[in-house]
């Protein structure tokens, strides 16, 4: 299969900061991108061969960079690290595509720098940082939109700006 790139249309109220993150979700559905210091989201849906900008997700991150997103391996929730103490975690309507915000047990986080999800377990996904605890691994709590805290390490690592598993 021969595959062809174009540029995205932008809509006019689009961030016009560089771009820092870009992630299209596993089932191909929608791809989301990010520049720096807006606190935006954009979203864009897949039509055909080509994702179209579907809305933008304003101010669900406040007014920080986004350094890493990355989604959950059922394309139901999307991490995003802003390099803030805050872990910010969003639940997918496959439908809308709109954002809605999880719960994450968050005390005590540094800084986040980048996030992945287990390549196989939607309800696992870990932060890494640069400042301690250096990584956190989250599991959410059954069905529920909330996210328990279960390991983490101290471990001075330096700047972590890679987040993966070994599966």
């Amino acid at each position: 299969m021969a595959y062809s790139f174009s540029q995205l249309s932008l809509p006019s109220n689009a961030p016009t900061a560089e771009n820092r993150a870009t992630a299209v979700s596993p089932n191909g559905k929608w791809l989301v991108t990010a520049g720096g210091g807006t606190g935006n989201l954009l979203v864009f849906k897949k039509s055909g061969l080509n994702f179209v900008y579907d809305h933008t997700e304003t101010g669900v991150i406040g007014a920080s960079t986004v350094y890493g997103l990355a989604w959950s391996p059922d394309s139901n929730f999307l991490a995003v690290s802003d390099g803030t103490s805050v872990r910010r975690l969003f639940a997918v309507n496959q439908t809308t595509g709109v954002l809605t915000a999880q719960t994450l047990d968050t005390a005590g986080a540094g800084a986040s720098w980048s996030c992945n999800f287990h390549p196989t377990l939607s309800n696992y996904v870990v932060f890494c940082g640069n400042s301690s605890p250096f990584i956190q691994i989250f599991k959410r709590s059954g069905t529920t939109s909330t996210w328990n805290l279960v390991a983490s390490s101290t471990v001075s690592m330096g700047n972590t700006t890679g987040a993966g598993w070994n599966a």
